[in-house]
């Protein structure tokens, strides 16, 4: 099922429609952001959109104890990120931040055709610097993908502790 807003289309999440799914709905977010404000008139047009799903969050009294993460947060930010692809990294990144205990060890790693370690895996703590680094990265050059993934791995080999260890990695599509 499509809407259309401002001429292009919206797609809407299916979760109101399938009764198992009725208490996704009230929370459940599907988001499609268009990377072009307009449509060409008289021709096929190919629209490249941001899709991000976000689920509902569990209530504070469900959320089990668990031991603390190691994440490594690596963004690409290579000149194909320029504008509304980075700054979806960016808040993507922030999102990740919000849900994790000042315990949770962070990484940050930046690549376009470099790579480079802008933070080493630490406690979060209460996450301000770690904001203001991301906040700092700008669209450069070329990509290179490996290396961000490997480099984010690395930031957490070191890492103690019987945790989740995980590379986020938050690229653009070409």
């Amino acid at each position: 099922m499509s809407l259309w807003l401002g001429g292009l289309p919206t797609l809407r999440h299916p979760f109101t429609q399938d009764p198992m799914n009725e208490s996704l709905s009230l929370s459940t977010a599907v988001v499609l952001v268009p990377r072009r404000a307009g449509l060409q008139a008289g021709v096929d047009n190919v629209v490249e959109v941001l899709v991000r799903i976000q689920a509902p969050a569990a209530p504070a009294s469900q959320l089990p104890e668990r031991a603390p993460q190691a994440l490594s947060l690596v963004i690409d930010r290579s000149g194909s990120m320029a504008g509304r692809p980075l700054e979806e990294a960016r808040r993507c990144a922030g999102f990740v931040i919000d849900r994790l205990r000042p315990t949770d060890a962070v990484s940050l790693v930046q690549f376009d055709h470099r790579v480079q370690r802008l933070w080493p895996a630490v406690a979060l703590g209460d996450g301000t610097a770690l904001r203001a680094a991301i906040a700092g990265i700008e669209a450069g050059g070329n990509t290179q993908l490996h290396g961000g993934w490997r480099e984010g791995a690395d930031t957490l080999a070191d890492v103690g502790g019987h945790g989740l260890r995980r590379v986020i990695l938050l690229v653009g599509a070409d």
